[in-house]
């Protein structure tokens, strides 16, 4: 990911509101645009902005991140890897 890629997906995580902001502000929105808004809505309406990280399905990136949090809060499973 590029530098200013990242900095504005930090900008965004860290403001969700500028997300929204910067959406609307592309003019007619796409279906993926329109269900991304829907994920950031139900997010706020039950609170569950907290810890917000990237990742990439590409290089494995924080995996182990997105992992530990799944185990913490869902218990581990002997067969989530299979």
């Amino acid at each position: 990911m590029e530098k200013e890629q990242k900095s504005l997906l930090n900008k965004w995580f860290d403001s969700p509101e500028t997300l929204v902001t910067d959406i609307y502000s592309k003019g007619k929105l796409s279906m993926t645009q329109q269900l991304g808004l829907s994920i950031i809505e139900l997010l706020e309406r039950f609170k569950l902005t907290g810890d917000l990280f990237s990742i990439s399905a590409y290089t494995g990136y924080n995996i182990d991140t997105l992992v530990g949090m799944i185990e913490r809060h869902w218990g581990v499973r002997d067969d989530f890897y299979e």
